[in-house]
Formats: structure tokens, C-alpha cells, sequence
């Protein structure tokens, strides 16, 4: 057993404030603990050898929790269990930190790793500050791992890289592809105020989403400055049916409506797409009005001429029945 260099054990107040004095038996030794073969005090302070080394290490040690003040106030409690405090007297996390007074008794999640709480102040920043100013450096990161083994692992992390001039203005977030992918691929950044999903090398930068692949929506809502209800004002200039005809015959497409090749070149707009198809339904549907129209005005004229040819037909019949008495009548005086 290596032979602990000073055993000071000056018993530290503990939780009651209590002097060395007070309890003989502490620095005396008689409640000891054993930390890598070397006998330590329960209660107390001083320094030992751990392993080989012939380095001391200071320790302080209470069974029951450690409680660190200044101005009289409580700063910092590691309880029994291991959880650490700051700024609160029972830490449910493995750390939680605490700002203001509005800590609870329940500090933290149970059996989690970190808790933070603001109280009522505005900014509860986490600060990664980098004194590199070259582009494209990893400022900070955030990494999660998970492993399948004891030799392997997968990681997942989020990144804020530095710009042109070293400002902080992207964030980009990695994937891993498998359970030993350590590096992972990037899924999406966002830089200044333009986001990439997808490949940061084939997503476009002239746009404020860009996205390499497909997207699938329930809604989507586009806002549209004007709306084609114009088509139905008095003063609209509709053409006709034979300018349409010319017009597609001439362009292959219709009045402002991109051209395939244009498609092609330049993608679509949706909402000059939708503003377009919607200003083509409602010149459909004046068209469909008009040709209602003259097809009423049709009807009513075969009506018109359906009734002159029945009286026809009873002139027809009347002219008939004449010419039979006519004929009788002329039987009759020969």
C-alpha cells in the first residue's frame, strides 16, 4: 500500500461548520477510504500518490457531499451521488448550472448528463469562442457518438464554420451513414441566411432553400403579390380563340407560359407558374362563358325557327286542305 504523503485531514467545517477539534477521530484517520490502494480520509484534505506516479495529487473528500461558498453564499455542492451544482443546493443532472434565484429543488433531469437554467434573464448563452480567422475552420462542435462496441463508434455533430474573413455565419450538420461512420456526411448547413439541404457541393447559392432531392408536402403556401382576378375586369384584353391558335402556332406554348426549353434552362417559379395557370383557367372559363353564351343564343334561335316552321307546316296543311276543296268543288260543276 503507498503511503499517503500528508494527511492533513483538517476536517472542513463539513455541513455544519464544526472544527477539526470537534471530531479527533478524522484526522486521526479511524474513517478511511481506499482510492487506488492508498488509504484516504472520508472526511478531510491532503495529497497521495496514484499509480506509479511520483507526482501528489490533492484530494478533498465528504461522505456526504461537498459545499463550496463565497459572500456567504452557496456556489457550488457536489452531493453524495456525484451530481454537481452550481448556483443550486440539489443538482438533479450529473451538472446543472443555475443562474439567478430562481433555482428549484429539482435542479436538473434525473439521470441526465447537463442541465442549464436561465432563470428570468434574457440570454443564457453557451459560449465556444475560436481566435482563428480563416474560412472554412471549425469554430466549435457539438458531437454525439454512439457505440456498438468498445472498438467502434458513429458520430453525429453540428459545426459553426467560419466565412470569408473569418465571421461566424454557417452552421452545418453531419450524419453518420453507418454505426462506424466517425466522421459522418454532411446533411445541411445553413450559411448567413441561406440553407442547403443535401449535398453542399450541387445545392445552389442563389437561393434562400436549396434543396438536393426531392420534398414532400401536405401544404404548401406561396405568397403572391397579385393575383390574376384581373382576367375578369371589363377592360381585360382577352384574346380570341384564332389569336391563341396563332399564338401557339407561332411560339409552341402558350401566352405567358415558359417555354419547355426555358424549363429546362432556368427551372420553374411556382408562383409565377400558378399565377399563369390560374390567369389560363379564368380565360378558360370566359371563353366557356362566351361560347354558353352563343350556344343560349342558338337555341333560342332554332327555337324561334322551330315555331316558324310549324307554322309553316299549318300553312302547309291549310293550303292542303283548300287545294282538296278546290278539287271537289270543281268535280262538282262539270
Amino acid at each position: 500500500m503507498k503511503k499517503i504523503i500528508l494527511a492533513a485531514a483538517i476536517a472542513m467545517g463539513f455541513t455544519k461548520g464544526v472544527s477539526a477539534q470537534s471530531y479527533p477521530e478524522l484526522v486521526h484517520g479511524d474513517l478511511t477510504f481506499y482510492y487506488d490502494n492508498d488509504q484516504l480520509h472520508r472526511y478531510g484534505y491532503g495529497f497521495y500518490n496514484e499509480g506509479t506516479s511520483s507526482s501528489l495529487n490533492a484530494y478533498m473528500s465528504s461522505y456526504y457531499g461537498l459545499s463550496f461558498f463565497t459572500e456567504n453564499k452557496l456556489r457550488l455542492k457536489v452531493l453524495q451521488n456525484g451530481n454537481v451544482g452550481i448556483g443550486t443546493s440539489n443538482p438533479k443532472s450529473k451538472l446543472s448550472i443555475v443562474k439567478g434565484n430562481l433555482g428549484t429543488y429539482t435542479d436538473g433531469l434525473q439521470n441526465s448528463l447537463l442541465y442549464l437554467n436561465n432563470g428570468s434573464e434574457e440570454d443564457g448563452s453557451i459560449v465556444i469562442k475560436s481566435h482563428n480567422g480563416a474560412k472554412d475552420r471549425v469554430i466549435g462542435a457539438m458531437k454525439f457518438q454512439s457505440s456498438p462496441d468498445y472498438g467502434n463508434y458513429s458520430q453525429a455533430s453540428i459545426k459553426a464554420i467560419s466565412g470569408i474573413y473569418g465571421q461566424a455565419n454557417t452552421l452545418a450538420f453531419f450524419t453518420a451513414k453507418n454505426n462506424i461512420d466517425k466522421n459522418g456526411e454532411e446533411a445541411m448547413r445553413i450559411e448567413g441566411k441561406i440553407v442547403k439541404i443535401g449535398n453542399k457541393k450541387t445545392t445552389s447559392t442563389n437561393y434562400r432553400l436549396s434543396v438536393e432531392g426531392t420534398i414532400i408536402s401536405k401544404e404548401v403556401i406561396v405568397d403572391i403579390d397579385e393575383f390574376p382576378d384581373y382576367v375578369f375586369e371589363k377592360n381585360y384584353d382577352l384574346p380570341t380563340l384564332m389569336e391563341v391558335k396563332k399564338y401557339i402556332k407561332q411560339n409552341g406554348h402558350l401566352r405567358n407560359i415558359p417555354s419547355a426549353k426555358e424549363v429546362k434552362l432556368n427551372g420553374v417559379k411556382i408562383a409565377e407558374l400558378n399565377k399563369a395557370l390560374v390567369e389560363k383557367v379564368e380565360e378558360l372559363t370566359l371563353y366557356t362563358i362566351q361560347q354558353e353564351e352563343k350556344i343560349s343564343e342558338q337555341k333560342e334561335l332554332n327555337k324561334q325557327l322551330q315555331l316558324k316552321v310549324e307554322e309553316l307546316e299549318k300553312d302547309k296543311k291549310r293550303l292542303e286542305d283548300l287545294e282538296k276543296r278546290l278539287t271537289i268543288l270543281e268535280n262538282k260543276n262539270k
